[in-house]
């Protein structure tokens, strides 16, 4: 990216008490936190992907460990989200689905069969999510109600990893043959041009100009700016004779403060400012 970058890196042998759950000698160092969802009592959920989950009181200071027991019986997690009626919903790489009370933390488990990595909730309740086997609708009981298979070029499944809502009934779809755009009523489909066969993880639309979309991508193509008029207006890598380039072509997270977009990498953070160019 050109433009003022700022980079930031994680200390990981020197973390504090909500910097991440207890970590796996077993799996380092490939154990990172997946999600931190704070609950309506205020609780603050931080999940791995092998050390279990933690549950922390900010009231108290106290926390909770679940890895095999507590009713979680997983040791991993790979995504999180919280519907509007507070029900905590985690996904995990052994495929299964937990419906969590955040309150009285009764864990509900159904075994989906494949990784779910993405949630996205609808005004009704109902949640649509993204796996392995293409976007799903389920209920707010986590039943399957609705599957849509997402199909590559070659008619291969694609992986979806970011649901995104541009319109009520239209979801941007980031997978792992690229983005897609899905009319939820129809079911119909199509991919975005320049920016096939490349995985997005993220998807967002710029505050300041709507027609504007920001998407990640881990395929090591950094980060693209898409308009929904002209199609790919700019990519941004990494350029090592640049140092306010990306510090990373894996691009992970994005935020969007307006002013600026902060992306995230496995090798730190980025900032990149929106006014500067």
């Amino acid at each position: 990216a050109t433009g003022r970058d700022e980079r930031y890196r994680f200390d990981f042998t020197n973390p504090d008490n909500l910097s991440r759950p207890r970590t796996d000698p077993d799996c380092k160092p490939f154990d990172f936190t997946t999600f931190i969802l704070e609950d309506h009592s205020g609780a603050i959920w931080i999940g791995s992907t092998c050390s279990g989950m933690d549950r922390y009181d900010p009231k108290s200071g106290t926390s909770v460990h679940f890895k095999n027991d507590n009713g979680f019986t997983d040791n991993s997690t790979l995504n999180g989200f919280i519907s509007r009626d507070g029900v905590l919903w985690i996904s995990t790489q052994q495929n299964k689905l937990y419906r969590v009370d955040p309150v009285q933390r009764l864990f509900e488990k159904r075994n989906l069969g494949f990784s779910a990595s993405r949630f996205r909730e609808n005004p009704e309740g109902t949640v649509w999510v993204g796996s392995e086997k293409g976007l799903l609708l389920v209920d707010n009981k986590g039943q399957l109600l609705r599957k849509i298979e997402i199909k590559d070029k070659d008619g291969n499944p694609s992986r979806i990893f970011e649901i995104h809502r541009d319109s009520p009934d239209v979801l941007w779809l980031g997978t792992s043959s690229g983005a897609y755009v899905i009319d939820t009523r129809t079911g119909k489909y199509h991919a975005l041009e320049g920016i096939k066969g490349r995985g997005i993880l993220k998807i967002i639309t710029d505050q300041s100009n709507p027609d504007w979309k920001w998407m990640t991508m881990i395929s090591g193509d950094g980060l693209v700016k898409y308009s929904k008029t002209q199609g790919v207006i700019r990519r941004y890598n990494r350029n090592n004779t640049d140092s306010a380039s990306l510090i990373a072509d894996n691009t992970i997270g994005i935020l969007d403060d307006n002013d600026n977009i902060w992306t995230t990498t496995l090798d730190g953070i980025n900032r990149f400012d929106k006014k500067s160019g």
